[in-house]
């Protein structure tokens, strides 16, 4: 499965806590929708003081944006939402945390730019293998595995407001990513969460 050719200059690592923690949503090629639920929900279980410390990127279906940016305006989160984002890379630089589906391609690119990230897998995917890719990330510290239930979204909030008080944790996972790094070879990442190349297709499923 051949990575698409990025560069990895003007990598942000931030994490400051006196920044606001900068989250990119990504799933599904017009959205995941059960990312358009979850994740402002979650964020809008936040204590206020803790919403107004976080700004969102988020891939959003064209069917579900109005209500989603709906849900971020009414709790003042600043909000950026498309249905496809055309300079994902940039976003992904400059993304404190990730939030998307664990198929290889995508987990392959996030972990590229050393960006730590909660892994949701698709439940429905064969053989489960988005699951066993995003526990080999979980497995060295390098991100966080939650399970699509009925318990996503408080599991989400209470993740979020843990990595706000503890900006610290992204550093580290950030770090535990060099683990996949090869200069000049992302796409050996791939072959490491999967070890074969054909049993995810395309990225942001």
């Amino acid at each position: 499965m051949p990575i698409r050719a990025v560069s990895s200059k003007g990598k942000e690592k931030t994490f400051q806590d006196d920044k606001k923690m900068k989250i990119l949503v990504v799933g599904g090629s017009q959205g995941a929708s059960v990312f358009s639920c979850v994740v402002p929900a979650a964020i809008r279980a936040l204590p206020a003081k803790m919403q107004q410390l976080v700004s969102v990127v988020q891939q959003v279906g064209e069917g579900d944006i109005h209500l989603v940016k709906k849900l971020y305006q009414e709790a003042k989160i600043d909000a950026i939402l498309a249905p496809f984002f055309h300079d994902i890379y940039t976003h992904i630089k400059n993304a404190d945390l990730v939030i998307s589906r664990s198929g290889a391609s995508s987990i392959a690119e996030v972990s590229y730019f050393e960006k730590p990230a909660i892994w949701v897998p698709f439940p429905r995917a064969a053989d489960d293998h988005q699951t066993a890719n995003a526990e080999e990330i979980v497995s060295f510290g390098g991100g966080w595995l939650l399970p699509e239930s009925g318990s996503l979204e408080k599991k989400m909030t209470e993740l979020i407001k843990n990595l706000l008080q503890d900006r610290k944790a992204l550093s580290l996972a950030s770090s535990n990513l060099t683990r996949l790094k090869k200069p000049n070879a992302a796409e050996e990442i791939v072959q490491m969460v999967l070890g074969s190349q054909d049993r995810q297709s395309g990225l942001y499923r």
